[in-house]
């Protein structure tokens, strides 16, 4: 917990708390040791020549603290996604050049369907995917084969927590 979160649990609004950048202070002239710092601080506050840095009320920092969380979880879901779509390409699997969302209900079908049996056939493609389209151009897409070893580096890709929430 930062030290200006202590102070405003402890002393709520009975006394007014500044952060101040210190580099403002250096700018002031004047003599600044280690010894004599407080004293100084305190003349260059009481002769107002200090300005606050802003600090948001707490019900903003809180909002603010949930939103970069939010972001680095789909950063990271993004790039987790990323990992997959390039190994699978990498395997011989285009899924994006005829899905448009390859963790669509389709694509999640597909992949599942890969991780169990390495690869794809014309009856399991059709009951995979969700819409009526050129099967023999999609079959084109889909010719490679998954190895018992990328079988299981697609299972350490995680790749069913990202399939079961989006």
């Amino acid at each position: 917990m930062p030290i200006y979160e202590i102070f405003e649990e402890a002393f709520g609004s009975d006394i007014t708390l500044l952060v101040v950048n210190a580099r403002h202070m250096k700018n002031v002239p004047g003599k600044k040791t280690d010894m004599r710092d407080p004293e100084w601080i305190s003349t260059l506050l009481r002769a107002g020549l200090l300005n606050g840095s802003f600090i948001p009320e707490k019900r903003i920092r809180k909002f603010r603290d949930l939103n970069r969380n939010r972001k680095s979880v789909i950063r990271d879901i993004t790039s987790q996604k990323n990992r997959v779509e390039k190994f699978l390409q990498g395997s011989g699997f285009r899924l994006s050049s005829f899905i448009s969302d390859i963790f669509g209900a389709s694509g999640r079908n597909i992949i599942r369907h890969l991780i169990e049996h390495g690869q794809i056939d014309r009856a399991s493609l059709d009951s995979c995917l969700k819409t009526k389209t050129s099967i023999d151009e999609i079959l084109m897409s889909v010719n490679g084969t998954l190895s018992e070893h990328q079988k299981a580096f697609l299972k350490i890709l995680r790749i069913y927590p990202i399939l079961c929430f989006f």
